[in-house]
């Protein structure tokens, strides 16, 4: 099924269940557990984590800051003590090495629809 079916599909049923007015219940721990199993993601998470672990610790604590804990580049910058272009340099580093690094079939894998 394409991504923009189930796009649509997605958008049809929140409007649905807004507009009868339920809510859907939260997933428990033990679907979390099944979604992770189905996606292959502690597979993953431990191909990045071993790729993370190949970079230098001031890469790795700039990649760490902007994607991971998702600040905006000049925090990345304040945090790091340097200028918002060097942070900017390292997480464009770090994001190229890691693709090096990574397995895209175990990647292509988890993301498939």
């Amino acid at each position: 099924m394409g991504r923009d079916l189930c796009a649509r599909r997605g958008h049809a049923e929140r409007r649905a269940l807004t507009r009868l007015q339920l809510e859907r219940p939260p997933a428990d721990a033990d679907l979390l557990a099944e979604i992770e199993r189905r996606a292959g993601l502690s597979a993953l998470r431990l191909e990045l984590a071993a790729a993370l672990a190949q970079l230098s610790p001031a890469v790795r604590s700039a990649v760490q800051l902007r994607v991971v804990d998702e600040l905006p580049y000049p925090d990345v910058a304040q945090r790091l003590g340097i200028s918002e272009q060097a942070a900017r340099a390292r997480v464009s580093r770090g994001l190229a090495a890691l693709a090096g690094l990574l397995d895209t079939s175990t990647i292509h894998e988890a993301v498939k629809p």
